[in-house]
């Protein structure tokens, strides 16, 4: 029998406070296929991968999202 997931092949269930994919775009207000095209760039990392589904954890899309904010708006220096 061929698993997809480490949930699976664990008996393990992933963590119910893992964002999905659409949940992550919204948050970072980009579309979701930009999320796919950054995991398979390796520029964010998916906590779990249930069949073709990616489950990211929030902390990691807070830390994205700020980091975009910087770079959309720089501090102006003094």
């Amino acid at each position: 029998m061929l698993f997809r997931s480490r949930a699976l092949r664990t008996g393990t269930m992933p963590r119910m406070d893992l964002l999905t994919t659409r949940q992550a775009a919204e948050i970072l207000d980009v579309h979701p296929a930009t999320i796919s095209r950054w995991v398979k760039a390796g520029l964010i990392t998916p906590e779990h991968t249930l069949i073709g589904a990616f489950f990211f954890d929030p902390a990691v899309i807070e830390a994205r999202r700020k980091a975009l904010a910087a770079v959309a708006s720089p501090a102006v220096a003094s």
